[in-house]
């Protein structure tokens, strides 16, 4: 290292101090050109915070910056602080409970004595029955897999593809797993945080 900056140093003379000319900056732009509208990716609520922990290490890191390009604009825009909207409040930053309508739980005195335990637990029995388990029932029709996310017995959503022609040579058995992962992985922003069934009507993959 040492004998290549000495060399560098006795040939500073060939090498001019030349002074890089002004940088040219063009706005090449198209006209009658819209910016592309694209959808968010969804994510879970559990991966928020992860998220935008890894966001800001990464513009502190300088790996990513911020932008006010149209292409980089979120969908919604909030005009207010935040919006209420049945029992929640949406802000700019997070969605959470109203506070006023969970005052009453939290006021609720300690019980005291049975008769009070047993209201308290009844109070608690009736608020359970409104979760229901999710359930994802696939479907394989041929070179086609599909699937349905259910609740209570009523359909919340529909998905299908066609398989490619790599893939319809499977069995059925593989057709089934795939629309399983295929309904799983497109679903997984709702799925993520809570329990859910699958559901499948291949009976030799069922439990005798």
């Amino acid at each position: 290292m040492q004998e290549k900056v000495g060399l560098l140093l006795q040939l500073k003379d060939v090498i001019e101090e030349e002074e890089l000319e002004a940088t040219l900056r063009y706005n090449n732009e198209i006209e009658e050109v819209e910016p592309v509208n694209s959808r968010l990716n969804r994510y879970a609520f559990e991966q928020k915070i992860a998220i935008e922990d890894m966001t800001k290490d990464m513009l502190n890191y300088g790996v990513i910056q911020n932008s006010n390009s149209p292409y980089a604009s979120p969908i919604v825009l909030f005009r207010e602080d935040y919006v209420e909207y049945l029992s929640h409040v949406m802000a700019s930053d997070r969605v959470h409970t109203d506070a006023k309508k969970v005052q009453a739980v939290r006021d609720w005195l300690v019980p005291q004595n049975i008769e009070q335990l047993r209201s308290f637990l009844s109070f608690i029995g009736y608020y359970i029955r409104f979760y229901y388990v999710v359930i994802v029932e696939t479907n394989v029709f041929g070179d086609d897999i599909g699937a349905i996310l259910m609740q209570d017995g009523h359909p919340l959503a529909y998905i299908s593809k066609a398989l490619c022609p790599k893939n319809q040579a499977l069995s059925t058995y593989e057709k089934v797993l795939r629309a399983i992962l295929f309904a799983i992985k497109h679903w997984s922003h709702y799925l993520s945080p809570r329990h859910f069934m699958i559901k499948i009507d291949h009976k030799s993959l069922k439990p005798c």
